[in-house]
Order: C-alpha cells, then sequence, then structure tokens
C-alpha cells in the first residue's frame, strides 16, 4: 500500500501506531510531541506541491520514501518498529555539490529520532544527528560533527529531565560516498551511555527539574572554559511541560525563586492545555508555596565565564 506524503502527514500518528507499537504510547501526551518532531524533519524538506505527488510505501512494520527537494536536495526517510516499546525515523539528506577552486564539495547529513517506552509508561525521546562532509579532505576521508538530545517525560507527559550534546569536528577514515549512517551516528548515539563518546563532547546542557516551575541545570563549554550550574525559573508561559527555560537565563550571575502561593500556582498550571499534564505538574508543585533558591545561599553555584574569570553574566 502506498499514500501521498500528504495524505500520510495528515494521519500520521494513526500510521505510527499501524507499526504494531504499544498502545501505552498513546495514553502518555509526550506521544504527540514524538509525533509533532518526525512531522517536522518531512516538514523540512520543503516539498510544497510535490508533497501529492511523492509516495510513501508501507512494508511490514515500516513506511519509506525518497525524494529531490525544489533545490535538488536528496533525501531518504523511514519510518519503522523493531519492537512495541520503540519506535524511529532515519532522515538522510545528500545536498546538491557545490564546485570550488580545490574541487566540489560534498556534504550528507544524517537525522534519527528514536522514541522508546518504559514499564511505567514514561517516555524518551532521542535525536541524533551527524553531518559529513569531504572539504579539504584527502581521498577517503572526510569531516564529521554531531549532536545528540535526549528528553524523558514521565507517564504524564511532563519532561523530568534533558540532556543535550555536541560533538566537535573530527576527521574519519572513509570515504564522502561510502559512509554509511551507522558509521556516521556512532558518536550520537553513543553520547549518553557509558563508554568512548560519554564526555568527548564540546558542549553540553543537562536540566533535570526541580519543582513544577524550576530547573537544575548544568552547562559546560570545554573549548571556551565556560562551567555553569544553577537552579534556573521556567518559562512560565512556554516553558512548563517542556522545561523550556527563560530567555538568557544560563550565565545568570544571581539567581533569586520567590515562593508562590498555592493560587498562583494553580492559576499558571491551568494555561495547560492537556488536562493529564496539568495533573502531572500539579504533583510535582506541592511545597511550591514554601520553595525558595538563591544562588548566593547554593554552595554549588557556579559560573564560569573562562577558565580564569567567575561570576559575570554573558
Amino acid at each position: 500500500m502506498s499514500y501521498s506524503v500528504k495524505d500520510f502527514r495528515n494521519n500520521l500518528s494513526k500510521h505510527i501506531l499501524d507499526l504494531g507499537i504499544d498502545s501505552r504510547f498513546l495514553e502518555n501526551p509526550a506521544f504527540s510531541s514524538a509525533v509533532s518532531n518526525i512531522d517536522g524533519l518531512i516538514s523540512q524538506m520543503n516539498l510544497l506541491e510535490k508533497s501529492e505527488q511523492v509516495m510513501v510505501e508501507e512494508h511490514k512494520k515500516s513506511f519509506s520514501f525518497n525524494c529531490v527537494s525544489l533545490d535538488g536536495t536528496k533525501y531518504s526517510t523511514s519510518i519503522y518498529s523493531m519492537s512495541p516499546n520503540i519506535f524511529s525515523c532515519v532522515r538522510t539528506e545528500e545536498r546538491v555539490p557545490i564546485s570550488t577552486d580545490e574541487g566540489y564539495i560534498f556534504q550528507k547529513n544524517v537525522v534519527e529520532n528514536v522514541v522508546s517506552i518504559d514499564e511505567l509508561g514514561g517516555i524518551v525521546i532521542d535525536y541524533n544527528s551527524s553531518t559529513v562532509n569531504n572539504f579539504r579532505c584527502e581521498n577517503w576521508n572526510c569531516n564529521e560533527i554531531s549532536f545528540a538530545e535526549r528528553k524523558t517525560y514521565t507517564s504524564d507527559g511532563v519532561m523530568s529531565k534533558k540532556e543535550i550534546k555536541t560533538f566537535p569536528q573530527i576527521n574519519i577514515k572513509s570515504g564522502i560516498n561510502s559512509i554509511n549512517e551507522s558509521s556516521m551516528l556512532i558518536r550520537a548515539r553513543q553520547g549518553f551511555e557509558a563508554g568512548n563518546f560519554t564526555d568527548s563532547y564540546d558542549t553540553r546542557t543537562f536540566l533535570v527539574r526541580d519543582q513544577f516551575d524550576t530547573a537544575k541545570v548544568k552547562f559546560e563549554d570545554k573549548s571556551k572554559g565556560m562551567y555553569y550550574f544553577s537552579v534556573l525559573p521556567l518559562d512560565q508561559r512556554y516553558g512548563l511541560r517542556d522545561m523550556n527555560l527563560i530567555d538568557n537565563a544560563i550565565f545568570s550571575p544571581e539567581v533569586e525563586i520567590l515562593p508562590t502561593s498555592k493560587y498562583d500556582v494553580e492559576q499558571v498550571i491551568k494555561r495547560e492545555s492537556n488536562e493529564k499534564v496539568a495533573d502531572g505538574l500539579r504533583k510535582i508543585a506541592i511545597g511550591r508555596e514554601n520553595y525558595y533558591y538563591n544562588s548566593a545561599d547554593d554552595f554549588n553555584f557556579v559560573c564560569i565565564v573562562s577558565s580564569e574569570e567567575k561570576g559575570i553574566s554573558m
């Protein structure tokens, strides 16, 4: 069976459920975020009117399609499930070669979304990305740079942890036209597991929810000698569910978070459109009226803008 990309996107949640995944995915509001992430990967192809012409092929527990965008970029996308507790989307992108005085520059990108559910109904969304090119590389070598993100949600669809790592550019002993997806993604895939690539990142951002509207935040930039650790407020209008920080919050040299009355807590939570998520936030918000944080009293607070300077905001 086949569908146009346009029709496939219009029924994306249903098609993903048709892969035979655990029905508990649908009970977690974070499932909609996972589906939106995959839809976003398809949207980025800028197919426009081609979305009615490009066909998605359905196979056993998988969907796939290939296309060429209006600017000549080649895409290949696959959505599949290897077990009821996990489903994935992999999209590869191959840019039109650029002619330079040093020859043609080729670039490839692969993005992987992996969504899993645990025994308690919590969802983890992994986003892995790798880009390779042959700029100023000898034959059978290419440059590679990686990015990895992991989001952890409770069964109520409330994010409890978020971790982001960027990895520095390295040279790989593989030709630009022969390197495969697995080789490209090895650093990103293993970035959160114990092993060779756990600490090989360039930058790391790690958030752990502290209260319904606050998070413990750790940021590190190895190349610039920057380090920050504090409790920070979340954006109360757009950031409670997904732990989005207030703009420019990281590297605030002084942080003070005051208690909030039960009435005001409830008014903030009522802005959440999903009732299950709202109930999850209420569970976390217990005791918020007595919660107080001041970085001046926090022995763990660190703000290092360079290896020599401390306590300076960006």
